[in-house]
């Protein structure tokens, strides 16, 4: 599960990290979960394979699939940062101020001035890169 924040007046919790004592809301979150609207994202044709996986009028996330030794040029564009969370294999991050490099389940935020940045996968990496609409 990838939880993305956003404004608002509810919160549907659906596991809560092993506390007790706090209402779970497992019906509700069935009722407003489209287990349909799944993203696919096809195999790598050549250093990358990429798809939308959530979308909303707030946020967008896309997954990345980078093949082993290759880098991706990236910009933020100064209109949205951008959140990297690597689900699998392991990414170094570039920036002009540095390199962050990240493991599974690791994440960096870039601020939306950060401008042009770089993935470089260590070996092929599958990685999350969620952005405001």
């Amino acid at each position: 599960m990838y939880e993305i924040q956003q404004p608002s007046d509810i919160t549907y919790r659906v596991w809560d990290w092993g506390r007790v004592g706090r209402e779970l809301h497992l019906e509700q979150t069935r009722r407003v979960v489209d287990a349909d609207r799944l993203g696919v994202v096809e195999e790598s044709v050549g250093d990358a394979a990429e798809a939308m996986v959530a979308s909303s009028p707030f946020y967008r996330v896309h997954q990345v699939r980078i093949a082993g030794d290759a880098v991706l040029e990236r910009t933020t564009d100064g209109t949205s940062p951008h959140a990297i969370t690597v689900l699998d294999g392991e990414v170094a991050v570039a920036t002009a101020s540095g390199v962050a490099r990240l493991d599974r389940w690791g994440t960096a935020v870039l601020g939306a001035v950060a401008g042009a940045y770089e993935l470089t996968a260590f070996r092929p990496a599958t990685v999350l890169v969620a952005t405001v609409s």
